[in-house]
């Protein structure tokens, strides 16, 4: 995942009229958030997100 969730987290923040998605990593969790598009550019940024959370959580252990 690198550094694309705190891409997205930038591109919130600046707000997406004002700033451009940013381009998804080439790994495996990057190329399935460049297949994730809505209508507008901010549903865009919020589906990529939640994908990419997801995709970090995925298979942790809860903390005792």
């Amino acid at each position: 995942m690198g550094a694309d969730l705190p891409a997205l987290l930038s591109a919130a923040l600046i707000g997406t009229e004002r700033a451009p998605l940013p381009t998804p990593g080439p790994d495996a969790a990057g190329q399935a958030a460049a297949r994730v598009t809505r209508d507008d550019p901010a549903g865009t940024l919020l589906a990529r997100a939640a994908l990419l959370t997801l995709a970090a959580t995925a298979g942790r252990q809860p903390d005792p």
